[in-house]
């Protein structure tokens, strides 16, 4: 519960929060979007194939 109560103060407020907007429009652009679908396809390739602490590393 700390956790999640930290996760969300976080994603409200902070110097990071005009970052994370930058990183979201960014992400709308070509750059983002190709590399977002690079990251899906290697992600699609290799969860399958972990498990336990391996996943906990990604």
């Amino acid at each position: 519960m700390v956790l999640k109560k930290r996760v969300i103060r976080w994603m409200k407020c902070g110097p990071g929060a005009l970052t994370r907007q930058r990183m979201r429009a960014w992400f709308t652009h070509i750059p983002g979007r190709w590399l977002q679908a690079e990251e899906r396809a290697r992600l699609r390739e290799i969860l399958p194939t972990l498990f336990g602490y391996h996943l906990l590393q990604l």
